[in-house]
């Protein structure tokens, strides 16, 4: 199939051109802007049994104007002295531009805001010091969606036009999980610009130093770049047909895997070409040699790096399900261009332009002689000390890296800096912290929970919940202000000038509903952590089994749990499924692809095994690296880190332990296999090392970002390539080949020993 394809792109390179330009100017005229295909973040990506998705259904059937996305929360703040009156008198300002935004623009999806001269929570709204209170704003669309951030920029600019005309005005916070949601979101929007001019900018670099030649450094990154372009425009257009789902940080992710692959796949093919040219000095036969020679390599790396982000669609999570098949998509196109675009380049330009300033045929590029032919002879002379001496390394930190456990605290992300993070610390200092995102029980009954038995039964749950440690308030229709604290009396608060008729009309209107034949009551518990704490899904994981026995005793129908921490449980609770899951699946395509190239299981399961040590010493290596410079907790990595991370460092380092294997297999046609790892391993050293930094080194761009979550994420990823690249495949791999060879000589009483496989060379001579 290859020597086809080598054929055609040399035969016809201008029609190979052609192909791409008209391609990529269809493709960039229909598809629709990526902003405009990105799908929002909802809890709808979650499985339908899930608590959150159940809560939300019974939500919107019961409260139905009570059911938004996300809640922005504006705290005002006086560090030094109480609020004043001026002060008080701005919040209604506030509120007033609010309402005014909302009717002028409802595609924001602003809902009425609360203040405190809200007849219920409004007391609840000021702190007891009197220096600080705050504003809650109800947004339609869910917290990491563009829409929110949208709708969070625009209320920060009406509050910076009242700050503005106000004398020494108070400190103004944006946080709650809308404000949290927008500074993460704008977050990465900004690493993206950072982590893409970074990448191009390293990728020159290393690129200049490897070739010295401009023409040959520009390849690799033209086609690339044109990938990147095209694949981004693709995935748009699968939105839009096939109803494929964008996320915001897909973009990030193709950039940089893009860059990685697609530059190292270029390289595999420029190395290759510099050798035969080098030999013959037949510019065109060398490039179809090239092909020849190294495709079905370069598509058995990508096929196993897309089989496992394509593996990656069977994921529960809906996120998950989308990313991971999206990059993959990306990843054909990049392998596309390094196999018909790049060549086809190649041929139309002749080698002076390639080689200039150099001549190219004097540029012998890599040799026998150097470090790395040193290193291959101490392989080849130690082998057994090589591969004990590997493990024992690797295995410390893999065992440590096995115990890590996984963080889904999304505040923990942000920089210290922003404003959510800053205005969450002021609630906690003056505030519960869990007023920011109450749980909401949602219980259906048959019975009216306005009766006298209804109320008795709300009276002995709340009285349960209470007792859970983690709880700092319940309110309910029978205590609408919360227990066990007394009702704080707010400046102008309103509580005090209502009637009680008044009073109990809008408590019930809160707080009871009904569906069918069926009541709806609804209770809110505000936590003494903030949502997203382990402490909080702890103390909800109480409160369900505690309302579960409830309910039997009650004659409840049906119970249901709404608001922001059961959706990070429910989160965390599909991440460690699909994990579980996705680790074998992806473990098991890959290992079926390189069995089927190698047709050596004893081989294929070294190399599995290789990689999974490298895989958890990596994790460890995060986790401590992420501690000393990050200020981590200690034993923990963000969950983004193992999905990403076991797909990158599986395919990539079976992406390098091939390059190697293909090269030994092809020198054993004509040497003892001692001396063909010697060789291949002095020969490819060089190139596969330079793409094993251009691929850390991309990845580590990602450490620009000011989200710590892919700060740890890029760090760990450029690790775990380093150590495929420097430990496992110049020492452990080459090093079992030789203790296998050595075996097998001995197995067969000192007979000549045949080669590991040949299985490549038939497939290529057929070919």
């Amino acid at each position: 199939m290859f020597r086809i394809l080598a054929h055609l792109v040399c035969r016809w390179p201008w029609a190979i051109l052609g192909i791409w330009a008209v391609t990529a100017i269809w493709v960039g005229t229909v598809a629709p802007v990526w902003e405009s295909a990105v799908q929002d973040e909802d809890v709808r990506f979650l499985p339908p049994d899930s608590l959150s998705v159940q809560g939300l259904q019974l939500m919107e059937q019961a409260f139905p104007r009570e059911v938004f996305g996300s809640r922005l929360v504006l705290v005002v703040h006086r560090p030094d002295r109480p609020l004043s009156d001026d002060d008080y008198a701005l919040v209604d300002k506030l509120a007033m531009a609010l309402e005014r935004l909302r009717q002028a623009r409802p595609e924001l999806a602003i809902s009425a805001c609360t203040t405190y001269r809200h007849p219920l929570v409004g007391a609840r709204l000021t702190s007891q010091d009197r220096r600080c209170t705050i504003v809650n704003v109800p947004l339609g669309s869910p917290f990491l969606a563009l829409r929110t951030a949208e709708s969070v920029d625009a209320i920060e600019e009406v509050v910076g036009k009242e700050l503005a005309g106000s004398v020494q005005p108070p400190e103004v916070y944006l946080t709650g999980h809308a404000g949290i949601g927008r500074d993460l979101t704008r977050a990465a929007l900004r690493s993206l610009d950072h982590t893409t001019w970074a990448t191009i900018g390293l990728v020159v670099v290393i690129l200049l130093f490897i070739y010295r030649s401009p023409g040959l450094a520009a390849l690799p990154l033209v086609a690339v770049s044109l990938a990147v372009w095209l694949s981004l425009n693709v995935l748009s257009l699968l939105s839009h047909c096939l109803h494929f789902q964008l996320l915001n940080v897909t973009r990030v992710f193709v950039i940089v895997v893009l860059f990685g692959a697609g530059t190292d796949y270029c390289l595999f093919l420029l190395s290759r070409y510099r050798e035969e040219y080098e030999r013959q000095g037949d510019h065109r036969e060398a490039v179809r040699r090239s092909v020849r020679r190294v495709g079905a390599v370069l598509f058995a790396s990508g096929a196993m790096i897309v089989a496992g982000l394509a593996a990656m669609g069977l994921a529960e999570f809906a996120k998950l399900r989308y990313t991971g098949p999206a990059i993959a998509v990306t990843l054909v196109v990049a392998l596309a261009a390094c196999l018909t675009l790049v060549p086809a380049i190649m041929c139309v330009c002749s080698p002076r332009v390639l080689f200039w300033p150099g001549r190219g045929r004097e540029h012998r590029g890599e040799t026998c002689a150097g470090p790395w032919s040193w290193l291959a002879r101490a392989v080849v002379r130690h082998p057994h000390w090589m591969v004990a001496g590997c493990f024992l390394s690797l295995g410390p930190l893999a065992i440590y890296g096995a115990g890590v456990r996984y963080s889904y605290d999304f505040i923990h992300e942000l920089p210290p800096m922003a404003s959510s993070k800053r205005g969450l610390e002021c609630i906690r200092r003056h505030f519960v912290p869990g007023e920011i995102g109450p749980l909401t029980v949602l219980l259906r009954s048959a019975q009216d929970w306005r009766g006298t038995s209804g109320q008795r039964h709300l009276q002995e749950l709340s009285r349960r919940i209470r007792q859970v440690a983690a709880v700092a308030e319940v309110r309910s229709v029978i205590a609408p202000l919360g227990e066990p604290h007394a009702v704080a009396e707010g400046p102008k608060a309103w509580v005090a000038g209502l009637t009680h008729k008044l009073f109990q009309k809008a408590v019930q209107e809160y707080f009871l509903s009904q569906v069918g034949d069926r009541f709806v009551t609804r209770l809110e518990i505000v936590f003494r952590n903030d949502p997203f704490a382990e402490e909080s899904v702890h103390a909800l994981l109480q409160i369900r089994e505690l309302v579960q026995r409830w309910t039997a005793q009650a004659g409840v129908d049906a119970f249901a749990l709404f608001g922001v921490t059961p959706n990070i449980y429910d989160f965390a609770q599909v991440h460690e499924q699909d994990r579980a899951t996705l680790r074998w699946i992806i473990l098991t395509s890959v290992g079926l692809i390189l069995l089927g190239l190698l047709r050596r299981p004893i081989l294929v399961a070294f190399l599995l095994v290789s990689v999974l040590a490298s895989y958890f010493a990596t994790i460890g290596a995060a986790e401590l690296l992420a501690r000393f410079f990050l200020n981590t907790p200690a034993g923990e990595v963000n969950w983004k880190v193992p999905f990403f991370l076991f797909t990158i460092v599986l395919a990539v380092g079976e992406d390098y332990n091939v390059f190697l294997i293909a090269r030994v297999q092809e020198e054993t046609r004509r040497r003892p296999v001692a001396d063909a790892v010697q060789y291949a391993l002095a020969r490819t050293g060089g190139t596969i090392s330079c793409c094993g930094l251009i691929m850390a080194g991309t990845f580590a761009t990602l450490m620009l970002c000011p989200l710590t979550t892919l700060i740890q994420l890029g760090m760990a990823l450029a690790c775990g390539v380093l150590l495929e690249t420097f430990v496992v495949r110049p020492l452990l791999v080459p090093a079992f080949l030789v203790v296998c060879a050595r075996v097998q000589a001995l197995w067969r009483e000192g007979s000549a020993v045949a080669p590991l496989s040949t299985e490549i060379e038939d497939t290529r001579q057929a070919a």
